[in-house]
Parts: structure tokens; sequence; C-alpha cells
């Protein structure tokens, strides 16, 4: 405990943060799995409920970043990601519908749909964490400097 921690409040310390980001990870996985149970097509309380769960599991991962920068990273990454997600999505859907084979087309049609959930789900959550955590710790940071 002595190599890790310098003192037992900083051991106090992590162990709680530890056990809030475990559980605000969970916490995400049982909103998203009832939001998919309870089924996501044109129903937008449940949209809303898959969001807020994936935000909370994607808070919980990148909670312990300190330096606002990292989250300005990820949420220029994320508008990088959907735009090559949907350019993707569109050329993959055009390829499916000029083969007229089975296997191919089957097989652009799920690449089709793989970034479509990119483009609606995942950058736009990776995008809101990214801007909330820079403002979050750009003001964390403004009043630390103060004192």
């Amino acid at each position: 405990m002595g190599i890790l921690f310098h003192n037992t409040e900083t051991f106090q310390n992590n162990k709680r943060t530890a056990s809030i980001r475990i559980s605000l990870f969970l916490l995400g996985v049982i909103l998203s799995v009832t939001a998919l149970i309870i089924g996501v097509a044109d129903n937008l309380p449940v949209i809303i409920l898959l969001f807020a769960g994936l935000i909370c599991s994607g808070y919980a991962l990148i909670m312990p970043w300190k330096n606002p920068v990292v989250y300005l990273k990820l949420f220029g990454m994320s508008l990088i990601g959907f735009i090559i997600s949907v350019l993707l999505h569109n050329g993959t859907d055009a390829l499916a519908a000029v083969f007229d084979n089975g296997l191919i087309q089957s097989i652009f049609y799920g690449l089709s749909g793989f970034f479509f959930i990119l483009a609606v789900i995942v950058f736009p959550v990776l995008g809101f964490l990214g801007l909330i955590g820079y403002l979050l710790k750009s003001i964390k940071t403004l009043i630390k400097d103060k004192d």
C-alpha cells in the first residue's frame, strides 16, 4: 500500500473514486440494456434512456482524465469520426445497391448498418462527453488557479 499511495487519505480517495466509477459504469450498463430490451425503434424516451446509459458508462471510463485538452481531442476526433462514418455508411449502402449477389450485398449492408450505428450513437456520445468534460475540467482548473 505504501508503494502505490503515499498516505492512507490518498488510498481512501482512490478507493472512493473507484467505487463511484464502477457504480456509474454499472448504472450505464443497466440503463442501456433496459433500453435495448424495451426497444429503441421510434421511441424517444427509450432513445434518451439509451444515450443516458452510454453517457454514464463512457464517463466512468474517462473520469480519471485530468487534462482538459484530452477531452477537447476526444471531441475533435468524434467530429472527424462522425464525418468519416457518415461517408462510409453512404458509400457502403450505395455499393450494396449495385451488387445483386446475396453474399456481397449482405456484407455491404452489414457494413452500412455498422457505420450508421457509429454515426448516430457512438460518435455523438463521445462528442458530448468530450465537450462537457472539457468545459467541466477547464472550469475546475480555473477555480484551482484562482485559489
